[in-house]
């Protein structure tokens, strides 16, 4: 959609589900690496990072936002963001949406919380005159803060709240998500350096952006549930038929799991892949093709739907495209982190995995999405698989 495109669309109530991401290292987190500026244009790597707060919202929201960009970069102030702010209107098509975070790096120069309020809201002022919804967020916690810094968070957070409150801005408390209610620090276990959410933490955050915006998106299931779809590579990817329990044409490889299929209940037609594990194990599961593809070229992506039974344990959840013999070429959830848990709270958890468009590498003779387990015990369950050459 072009720019003027976006106008017509907004004048006539419609509004794309396109996003971009505007922060400093917790929203860079959603990536591997970072930019200099906001006019970079190169893209973005091809990891989905499991300890990035928006991977997770996209998860619970099942993948209903395309990220057009993402700005967040490492150790940046408000006062950065809001300079660097021009980037954002030289992309070649305007987002529908932008997820704005920052805050916490102003206050190793300032405690004034006039400053770094009055960069967030004319940031967002910028955003909405241009026909962008932003997202507002709250400043997240943080460990060691003087008495100063403290305040200065606190009045920050309230002056968002009554900004969002009396312009129609959507915030998402993001504090709320991870703070111990008793000290406002990071939960246990939701932060290992007590700035940045881990995988946990992350997946805290994320829920809290889905349950916010979710109200304010149409209507979009982006899988498919049958096996007649010409453009899914895969030749099972509603996951019929059973053999020991899995899948006809998938491949389930883990010890200590039982595999079985489970009719839905929700009037999807497809069937659940079903995983339980008694005790700690990892899951492998996957389904190869040999066509449809051209090594060193085409861009594929892959999907699946996913639950997650409350008391479910889990250390890695990850959607991964492999090219054999060369390996990954894009994750969704990545993590190379360890000592990490992913959160499941006290209900069945769910959403879809998509992994980032990348192109399969030169010399590639075969490629599987592969859906994989780690630290896992409890129950999972799959379906509605995809891998299609990515637009």
């Amino acid at each position: 959609m072009s720019i003027p495109n976006l106008s017509a669309a907004l004048a006539a109530g419609i509004r794309p589900n396109t996003i971009i991401l505007i922060g400093d290292s917790i929203m860079a987190n959603n990536g591997d690496d970072e930019y200099s500026s906001l006019s970079t244009t190169s893209p973005r790597p091809l990891n989905y990072a499991a300890n990035g707060i928006f991977s997770w919202a996209n998860v619970f929201l099942r993948q209903q936002f395309k990220v057009l960009k993402n700005f967040g970069v490492g150790g940046w102030t408000t006062t950065q963001i809001l300079t660097e702010l021009g980037g954002v209107f030289s992309l070649p098509t305007l987002p529908g949406w932008a997820l704005v975070e920052g805050g916490t790096n102003d206050l190793g120069s300032t405690t004034d919380p006039d400053v770094v309020f009055g960069n967030l809201r004319t940031i967002h002022q910028r955003l909405q005159a241009a026909g962008i919804r932003s997202i507002a967020t709250t400043l997240i916690p943080g460990t060691g803060r003087t008495t100063a810094q403290a305040l200065c968070v606190a009045s920050v957070n309230q002056k968002l709240r009554d900004f969002c409150r009396d312009t129609g801005t959507p915030l998402v408390d993001i504090r709320a998500a991870v703070a111990d209610p008793s000290t406002g620090a990071y939960l246990a276990g939701t932060s290992d350096d007590g700035i940045h959410p881990n995988v946990n933490g992350a997946g805290r955050i994320g829920c809290a952006i889905a349950n916010v915006l979710r109200p304010m998106l149409p209507a979009l299931d982006t899988l498919v549930g049958d096996n007649s779809d010409n453009l899914n590579l895969l030749s099972n990817g509603a996951m019929i038929g059973s053999t020991g329990g899995v899948a006809t044409s998938w491949t389930a490889s883990g010890a200590g799991i039982t595999s079985s299929k489970v009719a839905s209940t929700d009037n999807e037609q497809a069937p659940w892949q079903q995983f339980v594990a008694a005790s700690t194990s990892s899951l492998d599961f996957y389904s190869t093709f040999s066509t449809g593809y051209t090594a060193g070229t085409t861009a594929l992506q892959a999907e699946m739907e996913f639950e997650i039974d409350a008391g479910t344990t889990l250390t890695q959840l990850v959607l991964q495209m492999y090219s054999n013999p060369n390996g990954g070429i894009g994750q969704c959830l990545f993590t190379s982190l360890t000592g990490q848990t992913v959160w499941v709270p006290g209900f069945k958890l769910s959403g879809v995995l998509r992994t980032p468009p990348a192109v399969v590498s030169t010399g590639t003779t075969l490629c599987y999405p592969v859906f994989h387990l780690a630290g896992f015990v409890g129950t999972v369950r799959v379906r509605k698989a995809r891998v299609r050459v990515a637009t």
